[in-house]
């Protein structure tokens, strides 16, 4: 959607009282109107607004919204211009909550809050807040899908969760899936390359396919057996369990549940196991041999 931007009103600008009133006021707060060719003049709007989007004072223009549109995430655009057109047209309350990307903060949370009117000129009058609700979020979050985790974690013992959101490509690590890495045991949102990174080499390939396998629809779920080195400097075996519990409308993967689970004791009895099995199959070896030698020996 193309929005043609108008030139900010400064009528209030030079109002020492206002500019007063705006500092102590915590809340972005902002007041525009839209005229029916869709130009704007933006009849006031605090300081705050420019922190909150995070655009420095040398990059303010006289087009103002067109600066707060730009921070939008793209993914949200079309949904923030619906929601503000749907206000427009039927002089409702507009109300909204959307991602913004911005340099410093990255992907954050903020919710729109507006009232509408109609003036006499025929113009849209818009008056309302803008808050930060990326914490909000953040909580809401962990709330939301802490049954999920523990629903997923009973499958195992001793399981560490993790829950990968690729839209942000950032992971949440339980504390009990740190402790396995011999780690602080705080739950932590973290980058995927955490554990890509002290998967055992000879494990990777391994580990890699599988997990595109499952990404590919390839099978139901995503299981491979992986070493980890710890904090400690040794590795341990790991099973790893996962499932996209979230795609878009292309089949892409946009959310991954999981669990991390020690499975070194149990690894370590299965390779005592094969070792001694190989030891019996090298003596059965020899004996055989032997036997062989001395039935020759006797048939000569």
């Amino acid at each position: 959607m193309k929005l043609n931007f108008a030139k900010v009103d400064t009528c209030l600008k030079d109002s020492d009282f206002y500019q007063k009133l705006l500092k102590e006021i915590k809340d972005t707060v902002f007041t525009f109107a839209i005229s029916n060719n869709n130009s704007y003049d933006v009849l006031l709007v605090s300081e705050s607004m420019f922190e909150i989007f995070e655009i420095p004072s040398k990059e303010i223009t006289h087009d103002v919204v067109a600066c707060i549109y730009d921070r939008i995430f793209v993914e949200d655009k079309i949904l923030v211009a619906k929601s503000f057109q749907e206000s427009r047209l039927n002089l409702k309350k507009w109300e909204i909550e959307f991602r913004v990307l911005l340099p410093k903060k990255g992907l954050s949370w903020l919710k729109i809050s507006s009232k509408t009117e109609l003036h006499a000129d025929g113009k849209v009058i818009f008056y309302g807040t803008i808050l930060d609700i990326t914490d909000l979020k953040f909580e809401k979050y962990k709330l939301e899908f802490s049954d999920d985790r523990f629903r997923f974690a009973l499958e195992a013992s001793n399981a560490g969760v993790w829950d990968w959101d690729l839209r942000t490509n950032k992971v949440f690590y339980s504390s009990e899936s740190l402790k396995i890495l011999e780690q602080d045991s705080a739950d932590i949102f973290d980058d995927p390359e955490r554990w890509d990174n002290i998967v055992h080499p000879e494990d990777l390939e391994k580990y890699f396919s599988t997990i595109q396998e499952h990404f590919d629809n390839k099978t139901p779920f995503y299981e491979n057996i992986h070493r980890v080195l710890t904090s400690t400097g040794k590795y341990k075996w790991i099973m790893d369990r996962g499932k996209v519990i979230e795609r878009d409308a292309d089949g892409k993967p946009l959310r991954v549940l999981g669990i991390h689970t020690d499975i070194s004791s149990q690894k370590e009895r299965e390779l005592d196991l094969l070792r001694m099995m190989k030891l019996y199959s090298d003596q059965n070896s020899r004996l055989l041999n032997f036997s062989h030698i001395v039935s020759l020996m006797l048939h000569q």
